[in-house]
This record gives C-alpha cells, sequence and structure tokens, in this order.
C-alpha cells in the first residue's frame, strides 16, 4: 500500500488510493493581553505539531506553526513518504468578558516526498517517487469562550495551496502523478474547526477536530477530509509590574 506524505500544517498519506493534502492543526492560542505567551504540543493524524504564539499589543499577536510526519510500514519499516511544514503569521484578537476573537493570517512553506514499496513493471517509466514543495497561504477566525477551567472554541479557516518543484513517476492507475500535480498545481479549502480545552490556568489539555472541504472539483484529486488532534497548551501569561506609589515602605 502506498502512502503520499504532503504536510501543508499539511501532511498527506496514500492508502489504496493517494491523498494530496490533510489539513494541519488550526492555531487557537487564546490570546488575550500585551506579552501573553503560549506553546502547544499535539499529536493526531499528523504525527508531530508544534504552535507558539505571542502578544505584541493588546490587539495585534504573531504566531509560528511546525509540523512533520514520516510513514513507515509496519512489517517492513519501509518509509513510505515524509514531509514538513514551517508557517508564520500575525493578526488581531480581542477579549470581552469571557469572550475570545481572534483573527489571523499565515503563510508557509513545506516540502514532501513519497517512495513506493513495490513499482508497477507493466508502465515504462514508473519510477514509485513522487516530490514536491508546497505554499501555504491561510486566513482563520476563531471564536472562544474561556474560563478558569474549561476553553471551548469554534472557528472557520480558508486555506490555499499551490505545489511546486514536483518531479518523479508514480502512478495511481494510468494517471502519472507528476503530470497531474503540474497541471492541477492550484487548491482552495474552506476549514471549520471545533476544539475544547481542560485544565488550568498555565496549562491545558485540549483536543480538536476539522474539516476540509476542496473548493476546486476535480476528479483526480483526493485528499484527507477530517483531521483530529490532541495536545498540550503552556500558558505563559504577561506580568504586571507594580508602580512604585503601589509599593508600600518597610
Amino acid at each position: 500500500m502506498n502512502k503520499i506524505v504532503l504536510l501543508l500544517s499539511v501532511i498527506t498519506i496514500m492508502g489504496c488510493t493517494p491523498e494530496f493534502y490533510s489539513p494541519n492543526r488550526v492555531n487557537i492560542p487564546e490570546l488575550s493581553k500585551k506579552k501573553d505567551f503560549k506553546i502547544s504540543v499535539a499529536k493526531g493524524y499528523i504525527d508531530f505539531e508544534a504552535q507558539t504564539a505571542y502578544a505584541i499589543t493588546n490587539h495585534f499577536g504573531l504566531m509560528c506553526n511546525y509540523a512533520n510526519i514520516s510513514s513507515r510500514t509496519s512489517d517492513t519499516n519501509f518509509e513510505l513518504g515524509g514531509g514538513r511544514l514551517l508557517e508564520i503569521g500575525g493578526g488581531y484578537f480581542v477579549k470581552k468578558e469571557h469572550l475570545i476573537f481572534e483573527n489571523y493570517a499565515t503563510i508557509g512553506r513545506g516540502s514532501f516526498f513519497n517512495r513506493a514499496e513495490f513499482i508497477n513493471s507493466t508502465i515504462e517509466d514508473e519510477d514509485g517517487k513522487l516530490d514536491a514543495d508546497f505554499s501555504k497561504l491561510g486566513v482563520q477566525s476563531t471564536l472562544t469562550f474561556q474560563h478558569d477551567l474549561l476553553s471551548v472554541s469554534g472557528g472557520l479557516r480558508f486555506t490555499n495551496i499551490q505545489y511546486t518543484n514536483i518531479t518523479g513517476n508514480m502512478y495511481s492507475g494510468s494517471q502519472n502523478l507528476r503530470e497531474f500535480l503540474n497541471l492541477n498545481s492550484n487548491y482552495n479549502f474552506l476549514e471549520p474547526v471545533f476544539q475544547i480545552g481542560i485544565g488550568f490556568k498555565h496549562v491545558r489539555f485540549n483536543v480538536q477536530y476539522q474539516k476540509s472541504f476542496n473548493l476546486n472539483q476535480n476528479d483526480y484529486y483526493n485528499y484527507n477530509k477530517v483531521n483530529y488532534s490532541a495536545g498540550i497548551q503552556l500558558s505563559f501569561p504577561a506580568i504586571k509590574s507594580k508602580k512604585k506609589d503601589e509599593i508600600k515602605p518597610i
């Protein structure tokens, strides 16, 4: 069974039918004020993801996301595919009592490789390889209800994927996947997301579930429509310094 891995915080896994895209986790940092700093790590459909966010003002934040995967067969340990993604972004957030509204735009670059363990000898130029780079653009909006021990988030992300530097001659049936991606290299997705976090002020465990809807209709483009993950988020809230007149003399 072949697997194609495409990271776009992005990664694809290929079963009997190749898949060209799987959505990476949506970073929902829940920033509330200047100098808030969040670190998250997660594992799920994608092997490993790390996310950070920092509030540079009371309403503007920066974020950075990383995702990585390697897929091997269980019996022979043959590496079927792998890939990675790094993206950065920034945007606006506002907190009103227990509600946090966040809007971010992201840009990322990544690459993937795929290797077939068995090559179809009936196809002359089949080499069982597919390699490509890709760029990823995203715009996301999320709304979070945050309480002392619980946070619930919902949102929507728009994602654009552009494949470049595509090489190799891997086939799906009679279709050369390199030729297919070169002719159909740009795709758009709408991705609703739902997340629940449970824990304390500085440490929360969370689970995230998201769907992905391809806006470009194409019979040969196969992708993963669902992503799920579990992770932990560490929070480092801004520390307010005391004013001189608030310091009591000894």
